[in-house]
């Protein structure tokens, strides 16, 4: 199984990749708000999931670029961009945390 993995330097995504010896990630490493980079990664990847972690985090990082961390934690949390990128496996898992409650601007 290969699993996309965004957010993978953040807390979460480090500490899901230190408990998960087994599983193959495929980490981006891109802008999440970038279109393009995450369709090349996608596309690039034979993924049969996607774990979406990517977020701006703590709230000093939050205030002191609210749009930024707007647009990451809130508007590119939504699936139907991702959908919109390639055609899904059968069985493709999303899996997604919203962290939307620390970007209110």
């Amino acid at each position: 199984m290969i699993v996309g993995l965004t957010g993978s330097t953040g807390v979460l995504g480090s500490e899901l990749i230190s408990m998960s010896k087994n599983i193959n990630f495929r980490y981006f490493d891109g802008d999440i708000r970038n279109f393009h980079e995450v369709k090349n990664w996608i596309n690039n990847n034979d993924l049969d999931s996607i774990i979406h972690l990517a977020a701006v985090v703590p709230i000093r990082k939050v205030n002191s670029n609210k749009k930024r961390a707007y647009d990451v934690n809130f508007r590119y949390k939504k699936f139907s961009r991702f959908y919109k990128i390639k055609k899904w496996k059968e069985n493709m898992v999303f899996f997604c945390i919203n962290v939307s409650c620390l970007c209110k601007i």
